[in-house]
């Protein structure tokens, strides 16, 4: 099993200040619909939808929730989540 936290700290301390100004995301918002299925990210470009079983790596800390799923990889900030929304999550992805 890959440490995501570890991965992550080593991505976003290195290539993530550098790729994510020149990326397409910046400024833009997303959504995110999660059900007893999987989870929908959508935005005003582009949208991806997983369903569990296709979730490769999950997890969490004090600040994110981290999906990882076909190469790509799902940050979902908790800030924007309620307690509520946050204990849904980790209930049908598993993280409970």
């Amino acid at each position: 099993m890959v440490d995501l936290f570890s991965s992550c700290e080593s991505f976003s301390g290195e290539v993530f200040p550098r790729a994510y100004p020149k990326s397409d995301v910046v400024g833009k918002g997303f959504k995110a619909e999660v059900d007893e299925d999987g989870f929908e990210v959508t935005g005003d470009q582009c949208s991806w939808r997983v369903r569990w079983p296709g979730l490769r790596v999950k997890g969490e800390n004090e600040q994110v929730f981290m999906l990882h799923s076909h190469g790509t990889l799902f940050i979902l900030g908790k800030k924007y989540l309620n307690t509520e929304q946050q204990e849904h999550l980790r209930r049908v992805s598993g993280l409970a």
